[in-house]
């Protein structure tokens, strides 16, 4: 992957290490069974990749702790949860 690539998306989510964060819990997402929000590429990293160049994950970061859960934060909403 292109750095530039790399390091235009660790300054939209705050860091390096927040883009690390958010990527290891999409794909924990993922990998329990959450729908792509693209098209599934070669590998899910590769897709949760794409997904944050889409602009389909949006990130909140009220402190500088670790990224939770409920705080990544989709396009469209989870089929499985009201509302």
């Amino acid at each position: 992957m292109d750095e530039s690539v790399v390091h235009d998306l660790a300054r939209k989510v705050g860091g390096r290490f927040h883009l690390t964060a958010l990527i290891q819990k999409r794909l924990i997402q993922l990998n329990r069974g959450a729908k792509p929000m693209v098209e599934p590429q070669e590998t899910a990293l590769r897709t949760v990749i794409e997904e944050l160049l889409q602009g389909k994950i949006d990130i909140e970061r009220p402190g500088l702790g670790l990224v939770d859960d409920d705080e990544i934060s989709t396009a469209e909403p989870d089929a499985s949860e009201p509302g």
